[in-house]
């Protein structure tokens, strides 16, 4: 998936960036910032074709370059899982009709690969999340087929079968699909380029609100009062991408109407 992203501007603008804390991610990439996970002292960051796990201050302590299209990512019981977009049973690094979905299991610990399972899903994955009961959700790129206000997400079981597909109208045209995907008790957030941050009810799928600022597509982490949001630029003619954390507070992320 091929973009040009100004996301860094962007937020920092939106959100008012001069009170806030950042995290710099240690080196460049060939592909832009899709997705973080936290804890009290490490990330972990999928960057199209590369995962990287680092300390707090954004330091390299493992890097795997594992091909693309990885995108969203969880870590779970010492295993890191990734929707990757895959033809032929292998990550591809563009996405196109012809992809089905794959989740990447990965140590969470060294990054070594432990499985890839290709789900008989024909779509292209860009989010990944668990719920509760230990099912997952994977939100995908936007199908032609939908309209241009709907995006969707297969809610998958634990053996890896598809238990339902669900399309969720956002009232307005959205650009590309679903990028990001956070549960938060029984709110699920997505999160969209060209979109308000959409709410579900992490048990039924219903729509029940938005949230008025924007941001997250790249990466969104909550942690206590404060909420941190991926960051990804590439310079004008240049090659690779420079990715980062934005610290900014919760309150910015309020709900509004429905």
């Amino acid at each position: 998936m091929k973009k040009k992203l100004i996301a860094c501007c962007a937020v920092c603008v939106l959100l008012g960036a001069r009170a806030a804390e950042r995290i710099s991610l240690e080196g460049e990439y060939a592909g832009h910032l899709q997705d973080v996970w936290m804890t009290s002292n490490t990330i972990w960051w999928a960057h199209t074709e590369c995962l990287v796990k680092t300390d707090r201050a954004g330091r390299i302590i493992r890097r795997a370059e594992v091909g693309g299209h990885h995108a969203g990512l969880e870590v779970k019981d010492g295993r890191l899982y990734t929707a990757v977009c895959a033809f032929n049973g292998e990550p591809r690094g563009a996405t196109t009709p012809a992809c089905h979905v794959m989740v990447g299991e990965y140590d969470a610990e060294t990054l070594d690969r432990i499985e890839m399972h290709v789900l008989d899903i024909n779509d292209r994955a860009g989010s990944f999340c668990f719920l509760e009961d230990g099912t997952f959700l994977v939100g995908c790129l936007r199908h032609p087929s939908l309209k241009p206000s709907e995006v969707k997400f297969h809610h998958v079981g634990k053996d890896w079968k598809l238990i339902k597909t669900h399309v969720v109208d956002v009232g307005q045209p959205v650009k590309l699909g679903i990028e990001v995907i956070r549960r938060y008790g029984n709110d699920l957030y997505l999160f969209i380029y060209g979109c308000p941050v959409i709410r579900l009810d992490a048990r039924t799928f219903e729509r029940t609100g938005r949230l008025k600022s924007a941001g997250g597509q790249t990466g969104f982490a909550k942690e206590g009062d404060s909420v941190w949001v991926g960051t990804t630029s590439r310079p004008k003619d240049a090659k690779t991408y420079r990715s980062g954390l934005l610290r900014i507070p919760w309150t910015k992320f309020v709900p509004c109407d429905i």
